[in-house]
């Protein structure tokens, strides 16, 4: 659909993380004048815009794979954003429970990962 060479899309998909590290890095500079439900709420929204915007160039015909992965890159800026929020939240509900709280953490995000990318491949019927 693009007509991109495979070297291309490497480094189209690797911008992604990208945004990812800028979405961290902005997260620690501002995150201790918010609170980290507000944090999680902003890269959410960040994250959705991307997708909403690159969803509303292809169905409008607009098949540019700069345009549209340049909208991607905000899903990993709102990933970046919402992460250290939702990890601090994650651990700080019972203190003493901290690294069992991260690896459940962890765990859960891996296995959505493996649920949405088997449910991509077989529906269910």
């Amino acid at each position: 659909m693009f007509n991109v060479t495979t070297a291309e899309l490497g480094f189209y998909i690797g911008t992604i993380t990208v945004g990812f590290m800028i979405g961290g890095f902005l997260a620690g500079r501002v995150e201790k004048n918010f609170e980290p439900t507000t944090m999680m709420i902003v890269g959410r929204v960040v994250a959705c815009v991307g997708l909403a915007s690159g969803l509303a160039h292809l169905t409008s015909g607009i098949t540019l794979a700069e345009l549209y992965i340049a909208n991607t890159i905000f899903v990993g800026l709102g990933n970046g954003i919402t992460m250290p929020g939702s990890h601090a939240g994650a651990m700080s509900v019972r203190p003493d429970l901290a690294g069992s709280a991260a690896g459940l953490s962890g765990a859960l995000i891996v296995a959505g990962g493996a649920v949405w990318t088997c449910r991509g491949l077989m529906p269910l019927f």
